[in-house]
């Protein structure tokens, strides 16, 4: 009778719990328009966002550290990033249009290497841990082309959203003004918000272009020389030390040409924004120090003329730099002018007078402490921006996961486990028969709402009470009993058969065998006690 005792044992047997785990880090699994909470796959935990606060221009400034969708940034990794993977010169050449932002789990621009932008965007790198720059970025604009008595100078490129300087005149075509930065509105019109070096003029004596706008009226950007309106003239600067604004710089004017055919120069163009925000350090240089390590946005210089009658070419505007790091910033590169080349382009020269120069930059680094140990420093002397400090939000934050479907209609939840556990974590789960279309317990912690739902859905919440030391959640696994099916109902199929409404279960199928193992175990039982 063996046999049917264990047969009857895992017919009664209750399933073990299943579990169904939520990787609270795949955004696949998170709905993202209800998350607020930073999925950080690098680090492997769900964290609060970051954020500065106490510096020039407002209360808070939020840090945008991405999904880490393009992976990490290494040179083993650089092909990827490199337009038709040419690495040749042992630079990168990086389409800022199609890394809108450049999301990475981890960045390392090694020493000898560059990271030349190609791309008409600034140059945006959010990672979930660090940043670490031993070559060079640049993000600068070009300097215009000199005029020659054959030629006229073509204006300076712009980089990393900086614009592109105008171009000098001849006496058949007049200069160009820098080119404006602004943006396309819903209605595909062009809006204006930082204007070029307007162009110098060959009616009057007006022939140097005057310097590209920038974001620091501290340090604006100069007419020509000889500047008489409505040429010649700056483009006006403004001030914007929040960020909030986040566009590069505008190109100078060009030069116009002057008596005869004396052609005029090219204006400079306006260097870029590059903004670098990360969850942990930034470095910048290596340690103990070293001579390496540069962020460049300066702005282009305004080219010459080797007339005296050709119009010099007007200076690009300098463009900003953003640091933000969650930990420290720490900079080793102890060259006398600073990790950042932010200066203003400089206005050109015919002999006798010259263009305008450009604006001058904003610069804005920020984090929870800073290590200059090396010697190392950077230099937004152009403006000062009171810098505060970054911190994690205290807010109450949330994630919330797709919805599950646990494919069984007996389901009993049993626990919700996050870990690690902690006094500022705390969950709800819904649950509905219908994949939420009428059917809706709604958001509780009751799970006894939840039995026999086959669809479920979590979220869960972070409020940290310490904005350095945040708490995180690495795992959320749901505990549930899937449940047996005791009871099946039956109706006439026709032709003396006999349909179940239900596909059988496992349980069933063992029910139908039981006979046999009966009739299995007793004529062995009897064959024995023949024997």
């Amino acid at each position: 009778m063996k046999y049917l005792f264990l047969i009857a044992f895992f017919i009664i047997q209750p399933l073990h719990a299943a579990v169904k785990s939520w990787e609270i880090t795949n955004p696949s699994q998170v709905r993202a328009e209800n998350t607020q909470l930073v999925l950080n796959q690098a680090l492997g935990f769900v964290h609060p966002t970051l954020k500065a606060v106490n510096y020039s221009g407002a209360n808070e400034f939020s840090l945008q550290v991405g999904d880490g969708r393009h992976g990490a940034f290494v040179p083993a990794n650089y092909s990827q990033f490199s337009v038709d993977g040419d690495l040749s010169g042992n630079r990168i050449r990086l389409d800022s249009s199609r890394f809108t932002p450049m999301q990475v789990t981890n960045f390392v621009l090694a020493q000898g290497w560059i990271l030349e932008v190609i791309g008409n965007q600034p140059l945006v790198i959010q990672s979930q841990t660090n940043i670490q720059i031993m070559g060079e970025i640049w993000c600068h604009g070009e300097n215009g082309e000199d005029a020659t008595l054959a030629a006229p100078g073509e204006g300076g490129a712009g980089r990393c959203g900086g614009t592109r300087g105008g171009n000098g005149g001849t006496n058949l075509e007049d200069a160009e003004n820098g080119v404006n930065v602004g943006y396309l509105d819903n209605d595909d019109n062009f809006v204006v918000v930082l204007e070029g070096g307007k162009r110098g003029s060959s009616s009057s004596a007006a022939m140097d272009g005057g310097g590209g706008a920038s974001w620091n009226d501290s340090s604006p950007a100069t007419n020509a020389d000889t500047a008489l309106s409505p040429f010649g003239l700056a483009g006006p600067t403004l001030s914007d030390p929040g960020f909030d604004n986040m566009f590069g710089s505008a190109g100078g004017g060009g030069g116009a040409s002057g008596l005869g055919t004396q052609p005029g120069a090219g204006g400079g163009g306006g260097g870029g924004l590059v903004v670098l925000h990360a969850v942990q350090d930034v470095f910048i240089g290596e340690a103990p120090s070293s001579n390496y390590g540069l962020i460049r946005v300066n702005g282009g210089d305004g080219g010459n003329s080797t007339a005296t009658s050709g119009g010099a070419g007007g200076g690009g505007g300098a463009g900003s730099v953003q640091v933000l790091a969650g930990r420290n910033i720490e900079i080793y590169n102890n060259v006398a002018g600073g990790v950042v080349i932010s200066q203003a382009g400089i206005g050109g020269s015919n002999g006798t007078d010259s263009g305008g120069n450009g604006g001058r930059a904003r610069n804005w680094f920020s984090s929870v402490g800073y290590n200059l140990e090396g010697g190392g420093f950077y230099q937004p002397a152009e403006q000062t921006i009171a810098p505060g400090v970054v911190e994690y939000s205290t807010n109450r934050q949330s994630a919330e996961s797709i919805t599950f479907d646990l494919q069984n209609t007996l389901t009993d939840i049993q626990a919700v486990q996050v870990l690690p556990s902690s006094s500022e974590v705390s969950w709800e789960v819904s649950g509905s028969e219908d994949n939420f279309e009428n059917d809706d317990t709604g958001w509780t912690t009751d799970l006894s709402r939840l039995k026999r739902k086959r669809y479920l859905k979590a979220r869960v919440f972070i409020e940290s009470v310490d904005a350095n030391n945040p708490a995180t959640i690495e795992s959320v696994n749901i505990l549930y009993e899937p449940g047996n099916r005791t009871q099946f109902d039956f109706e006439a199929a026709g032709c003396g058969r006999v349909k179940n409404t239900k596909p059988p279960t496992g349980a069933f199928f063992i029910f139908l065998l039981l006979p046999m193992v009966v009739v299995f175990g007793l004529s062995r039982q009897l064959k024995k006690q023949k024997n």
